[in-house]
C-alpha cells in the first residue's frame, strides 16, 4: 500500500500544475452532478409516490362506490321479492276467491279486497 501511495506521490510531483487543477475540477464537476441527479432522481420518485397514492385513492373510491352499488342492487332485489310476496296480483286475487274483489270501502284500514262484500257491510 505504501509502494502504491509513493508512486503515485511521485507521478504526481512531475504533473503540470493545470493539469492538478483540471483533475480537481473535474471531480468537483462529477460530485456536483451526482449530487444533481440524486436530487432529481427523489423529486421523480416523491411524484410517483404522489400518483401512486392518488391511483390508490382512486381505487378505494371505486371500490367503495360499487360495493355500495351492489348493497343497493340486494335491497332493491330484497324490496321487490317482499313486494311480490306481500301484494297479491288482481288475477291470483280472482283466482283465489272465485270472483273479482270488492271495492276499497272507505272508512276502512287494511287490504279490504282481500274481504268478501258481506264481510265489509257488517264491519
Amino acid at each position: 500500500m505504501d509502494i502504491k501511495r509513493e508512486v503515485q506521490r511521485r507521478g504526481e510531483a512531475h504533473l503540470d500544475p493545470r493539469v492538478k487543477e483540471l483533475a480537481e475540477e473535474i471531480k468537483a464537476t462529477e460530485g456536483r452532478l451526482v449530487r444533481a441527479l440524486k436530487a432529481e432522481l427523489e423529486e421523480e420518485r416523491k411524484e410517483l409516490e404522489r400518483k401512486l397514492d392518488a391511483g390508490r385513492e382512486a381505487l378505494e373510491r371505486k371500490g367503495d362506490l360499487l360495493c355500495n352499488l351492489k348493497l343497493e342492487v340486494l335491497r332493491d332485489m330484497d324490496n321487490q321479492e317482499a313486494a311480490e310476496e306481500v301484494v297479491p296480483i288482481r288475477a291470483d286475487l280472482v283466482e283465489d276467491l272465485g270472483r273479482e274483489p270488492a271495492p276499497a270501502a272507505q272508512g276502512l284500514v287494511g287490504p279490504t279486497e282481500l274481504l268478501p262484500t258481506a264481510a265489509i257491510w257488517t264491519s
